[in-house]
């Protein structure tokens, strides 16, 4: 899954942690992150020393401090840089990009299930949905916004599957 640092994107001269390196004013020499030691923040301060941008600040703060932070700087307008990844209703509510990283400070965080090893024996069908679905990290985000606002996951899956059932069908095939 993306992750890294973002901007929104009516900063069109800002498309990389080199071009946020350069353009330390611009920003006030601050990049909002998230809860101090974790594993984001912990990169945060490494990205900080790959591009040599001592002159930066971590603003650490939580999840929901950091995005007011971004509402409030893309309602005025005005620069920031901060953390982001997805899945995340943030790329739904924010007209925001992610900075190239050409020194690879970032890397992409991977998904992974495991299952006991009679799993596909004791539950054949659930193998088979699980083994076939492929989700959509849009549709996922989608899905985010609908549970904050207040749609349980049950109602949530309940109207998807009614709603495609030929993607349902599709992931049950064997």
């Amino acid at each position: 899954m993306p992750l890294g640092i973002a901007v929104p994107t009516y900063m069109e001269d800002i498309n990389s942690i080199e071009d946020l390196a350069k353009n330390a004013d611009l920003f006030e020499n601050e990049v909002y992150a998230i809860e101090p030691g974790s594993g984001m923040a912990l990169t945060t301060n490494a990205m900080i020393e790959d591009y040599e941008m001592d002159e930066f600040e971590v603003k650490n703060s939580t999840t929901a401090a950091m995005l007011t932070e971004v509402q409030n700087s893309i309602d005025d307008k005005e620069p920031i840089a901060f953390n982001a990844w997805r899945p995340h209703p943030m790329f739904v509510r924010f007209d925001i990009k992610f900075l190239e990283d050409p020194r690879n400070s970032w890397k992409l965080d991977d998904i992974e299930i495991g299952v006991t090893p009679s799993f596909e024996e004791d539950s054949p069908t659930a193998h088979t949905l699980f083994s076939n679905m492929d989700l959509d990290i849009d549709m996922v985000e989608q899905w985010l916004i609908s549970i904050d606002e207040g749609k349980t996951p049950r109602e949530l899956a309940e109207t998807w599957v009614e709603e495609n059932p030929d993607t349902v069908d599709q992931w049950l095939e064997k």
